[in-house]
């Protein structure tokens, strides 16, 4: 009898091997699966310089990220991922913008996104909070309001509503969110320094400013805007004595 010939080695999905790595929470190896699966060239191409360009936004590698949903919007995909993958490019488009403070091209990235992503409570949360940094409060609360109703679970909505409702004097509305975000994120450095406005509003600067101090740990910097980390100094500044 002949030797059985040996089992031909399966080829790897490269793309599946990205998610999970993705599962088990390895940004960097799924960066190098996804780029393995964009070298072969295979069927998930399309995804992987999607998934690649996510991946690159958190390791904050901005200019890769941006390249990256750019190739993939130029790439054909099928009907049955269009609206998703479409949906995601430009929401991930408008979190790049939001980041250099261009605004209005971020909040045109998100509308283009809620055409395919109408709800989406990552996206309602974003749109709600590029319009509280424009000033424009009642549209930032009315976006924000949308997405708990998508995900009552999702802390920044509350966080970002409160502090629209700290602008507009609304205190006891802004308290009820603070309690709700701070169940499912305490230690927030932005809830911190909801909670120190809050505060500072019904004039207990000496509560205030400890919660100001509570923000500003070096082990909460990382998680910071630039805008959001120089506004809590300056907060500490105008408001409470150097420690």
């Amino acid at each position: 009898m002949l030797p059985l010939a040996p089992a031909a080695a399966q080829t790897p999905n490269y793309y599946l091997l990205a998610r999970q790595a993705l599962q088990e929470g390895d940004q960097r190896k799924a960066v190098i699966f996804y780029t393995k699966s964009i070298e072969r060239g295979d069927e998930y191409r399309y995804l992987s310089y999607l998934g690649r360009a996510y991946r690159y936004y958190y390791l904050k590698r901005y200019e890769a990220a941006r390249a990256d949903v750019l190739k993939a919007m130029e790439m054909p995909t099928t009907t049955e991922e269009y609206e998703w993958s479409m949906g995601h490019a430009h929401l991930l488009l408008g979190s790049l913008y939001s980041k250099e403070k261009d605004l209005p091209n971020a909040l045109r990235e998100y509308t283009q996104a809620h055409q395919f992503l109408p709800e989406d409570a990552v996206l309602l949360n974003n749109i709600g909070y590029d319009l509280l940094k424009l000033g424009k409060l009642e549209h930032s609360i009315h976006y924000l309001t949308l997405a708990i109703e998508q995900d009552a679970d999702f802390a920044y909505s509350y966080n970002n509503r409160a502090e629209a409702y700290l602008r507009l004097d609304r205190l006891e509305e802004a308290w009820e969110d603070l309690e709700k975000s701070k169940v499912k994120e305490p230690g927030n450095p932005v809830l911190l320094k909801n909670y120190g406005l809050y505060f500072l509003k019904t004039g207990q600067r000496e509560e205030a400013c400890r919660y100001f101090h509570g923000a500003n740990q070096d082990d909460k910097r990382d998680t910071w805007f630039y805008d959001d980390y120089q506004r809590l100094q300056s907060l500490i500044q105008e408001n409470c004595s150097t420690k």
